[in-house]
């Protein structure tokens, strides 16, 4: 091997390996940027998303308060009748658009419970 061939090959070789270590390196801070802006991203939409779920929550109370407190309600648990409380609670799931309605009397006893628009009797 020549002088000059031998040179030739020393340079290309630094110049290889110089390639190599700049991939490697842009390689790893291009995916810890990618992992940093994503990481982000999430913790943003999990406050986000934990916010509606609040929201959310608190238009459920409020709802629920509105309901408790309107008047055929309260005339139904003061009536203690099942049929009258079956009847109201399945019109209320209708136009409430819930999954899950209960109807309580005074001491706490059930009236009427609906689950997926059926009554539901718990087996014990």
């Amino acid at each position: 091997m020549t002088f000059r061939l031998k040179i030739l090959l020393a340079i290309w070789g630094v110049v290889f390996g110089l390639l190599i270590v700049l991939y490697i390196v842009l390689n790893s801070w291009i995916r810890n940027q990618i992992r940093e802006r994503y990481s982000e991203d999430l913790l943003r939409s999990s406050a986000i998303i934990q916010q509606l779920h609040a929201l959310q929550d608190e238009q459920n109370i409020k709802s629920a308060q509105v309901v408790a407190e309107s008047p055929r309600l309260k005339a139904v648990v003061e009536l203690g009748d099942a049929n009258t409380a079956l009847q109201l609670a399945q019109e209320l799931t209708s136009e409430m658009r819930v999954d899950m309605f209960a109807i309580t009397d005074a001491e706490h006893r059930k009236l009427v419970q609906l689950v997926g628009g059926q009554t539901y009797e718990p087996q014990l």
